[in-house]
């Protein structure tokens, strides 16, 4: 592959396929190199890459490749030949590679470069103090205010200084205040959660965020956690307007079900009224905090959001699934014809649903996104429509991902957006505030789990968006069965069932509860807590990415079984990565059957071999998980991509953002 546009070095040098690395030896790049103990093929090109190479080559770490003495010129032949001791022939390579290795102790020791700064800060403060003093008098000759330095230093904090660094924030006098920033989701708990946990977080940070949805749904979302600093979340609630065919009190998905959502769609494009009137009364000053927001943070389908700020010369930010866009994208990259349509509207370009699938998608799959370019609503609009409207009022694109997680995912979802794409970090859950693995001891699942042997269980969750027919439900139920390995299963009820009876086979609950054998619960359960417990061994998951969040940060194998949007996607990358198995479909309609889902869990969970592998990529992927620090400086970047986006006048409606080169 060869790419002439920008690429995430680190991310690529970081991947597991990446096996040695061609470089010009320059500083910044062989730090990054050995820093993943990569041997060298060494091109050098100017200034101190020269030297570099000579002194890596000393250390026995790669080779240069031959060169011209005269011209520095080099050949084919040359690169051919380097690249080939350097990652073939075994004698030479295992050097190269041991070699690498040791300089990687020595880029990667952390403490080590930490006492280094250290001592480069106590020569600072060390200086001759009568300098500072001789500036200080100076200054004041020339009626200038002397700067203390030390005390200042002492002063500063980590937060503050990263704020006052990013000069260009919509209110040049004071570049470290806090952003007001406004959050719209879809609603969906899918959407909801992450969104409030990506709130919770820009709060911890000092900033106003507020959150907006509806009466019922803001009231089902867990408590609020309290911050330092200045830090809050609002909740603002905007009554949802009321339409034929909408049941009373349905505000989520979750309130209705997935073939009858075209009442809750007209609903929420008629939030674009009473957003538009909390938008305008922020904006006038006339609101309880009595400033104007800086950012409209809006989801992919929140399409009155942006078009509401731009109203009022404020900049927009929508957020997207980068697979989803990977996805959507993996059937239109070879026709040029589309370029000019946007990404979300390109398969139904293609006749998506019609025909064969794409390279790298299912039939199944290629069809299920069918109904995304179907206009519904009085508004006429699809989903495509709505992504589309949004993407094209928004200055940045952020996605809930990171490198370190997807890199060729977020590669291709940016080349294809053509807008910048920011990576929030994964946003992982929050183990406090009332969410954490702690809360709901007392729940009957977990009561249940406590009796049960260590690594012994499978949860089952398969999201609460789209559910699963009666016939695939039943398959499912006696694939568990035929498995022989002990269950609990969180059952969305399937669309039509009225009389909870007909939702299992005859006798099954009967022949594995009554034995202890399993659970099955079609109520709300304490996730989080569940796949915390002890006794959980494995994660039965349709791989909707806050599920996948959740059971990777708990160290779980997965057995998986997609559904819907990215969730393909999603199974495929971890499959890629040895977290786990797919269980066997009909690659055109998507079933499954109960000898698939029994061989897949018993592969998971009973074949030793199998089952070592499944775990110990698990535990690596959740250390990306789990890596605290990792995603808050990804939120860090974020605002201070915030900061950095300049605008004329904040105080006027007339702004005019544009990104810093």
């Amino acid at each position: 592959m060869v790419t002439m546009g920008w690429v995430p070095q680190v991310a690529i040098l970081a991947h597991g396929a990446v096996g040695a690395f061609l470089t010009h030896c320059g500083r910044s790049s062989l730090i990054e190199g050995l820093l993943y103990g990569h041997p060298l093929i060494m091109l050098p090109i100017a200034t101190d890459q020269g030297p570099n190479a000579r002194f890596m080559e000393r250390r026995k770490i790669g080779l240069q490749v031959p060169r011209d003495g005269n011209d520095g010129s080099f050949d084919r032949h040359g690169i051919a030949s380097t690249v080939r001791v350097v990652m073939v022939e075994e004698d030479a390579r295992k050097a190269f590679v041991e070699n690498a290795l040791k300089m990687q102790e020595v880029v990667a020791d952390k403490e080590l470069h930490e006492r280094y700064i250290d001592d480069f800060v106590e020569k600072l403060r060390s200086y001759n103090k009568s300098k500072s003093r001789q500036l200080t008098c100076s200054c004041r000759q020339i009626n200038a205010a002397p700067i203390n330095v030390a005390a200042r230093s002492e002063e500063t904090t980590v937060g503050s200084t990263m704020d006052a660094a990013a000069a260009g924030s919509s209110s040049p006098s004071s570049p470290s205040r806090p952003l007001r920033l406004v959050l719209c989701p879809w609603l969906a708990f899918g959407h909801m959660l992450p969104y409030l946990e990506l709130a919770e977080r820009l709060a911890s940070r000092g900033h106003h965020v507020s959150f907006v949805s509806t009466p019922r749904n803001l009231a089902r979302l867990p408590p609020l956690r309290r911050h330092a600093g200045g830090g809050v979340v609002d909740l603002v609630a905007l009554p949802l307007p009321r339409v034929d065919g909408l049941p009373d009190g349905a505000e989520s998905t979750n309130d209705v079900p997935s073939d009858r959502r075209e009442p809750l769609w007209e609903a929420f494009d008629g939030l674009a009224v009473p957003f538009a009137e909390f938008l305008a009364v922020a904006c006038a000053g006339d609101g309880p905090n009595n400033e104007r927001p800086d950012w409209v943070i809006a989801d992919t389908l929140s399409h009155w959001g942006p078009a509401a700020a731009r109203e009022h010369g404020i900049p927009s930010v929508m957020i997207l699934n980068a697979s989803m866009v990977a996805a959507l994208g993996c059937g239109t990259r070879d026709h040029g014809e589309l370029a000019a349509t946007s990404v979300f509207e390109q398969p139904a370009a293609l006749g998506c649903g019609r025909g064969p699938a794409p390279a790298g998608m299912l039939r199944y799959e290629w069809e299920g996104l069918a109904p995304m370019f179907v206009a519904s609503g009085t508004s006429g609009m699809s989903v495509a429509r709505r992504s589309t409207l949004t993407f094209e009022q928004s200055v940045i694109i952020a996605t809930r991902t990171c490198q370190e997680w997807e890199p060729e995912a977020f590669l291709l979802a940016a080349r294809l957006l053509g807008k910048p794409l920011v990576p929030l970090g994964l946003c992982p859950p929050s183990t406090d505030g009332g969410r954490g693995p702690g809360m709901h001891r007392d729940d009957a699942t977990v009561r249940w789990l406590d009796a049960q042997p260590a690594k012994s269980v499978v949860y089952v969750a398969l999201g609460s968006e789209v559910p699963l027919s009666v016939e695939m439900v039943h398959e499912l139920a006696l694939g568990l069965e035929l498995s022989e390995v002990r269950f609990l299963w969180a059952l969305r009820k399937p669309g039509g069932i009225v009389n909870d009876d007909n939702v299992l086979p005859p006798g099954f609950e009967e022949r594995t509860h009554g034995g202890g054998h399993g659970l099955v619960t079609m109520g709300w359960v304490p996730q989080v807590t569940i796949l915390s417990h002890s006794a959980v061994g494995a994660f039965l998951t349709h791989c909707g990415r806050s599920s996948l969040m959740e059971g990777l940060l708990y160290g779980h194998p997965l057995i998986m079984l997609p559904i819907a949007t990215d969730q393909g996607p999603n199974a495929r990358h971890m499959e890629g990565r040895k977290v786990g198995l797919q269980v066997p479909r009909n690659e055109n309609d998507g079933s499954f059957d109960r000898h698939g889902i029994a061989s897949t869990v018993r592969a998971v969970m009973v074949k030793e071999d199998a089952r070592r592998v499944f775990v110990a990529n698990a535990l690596k992927m959740q250390e990306v998980v789990a890596d605290t620090e990792l995603h808050e400086r990804y939120i860090d970047e974020f605002v201070l991509k915030l900061r950095s986006y300049s605008t004329i006048d904040n105080s006027s409606s007339n702004v005019t953002p544009h990104i810093d080169p």
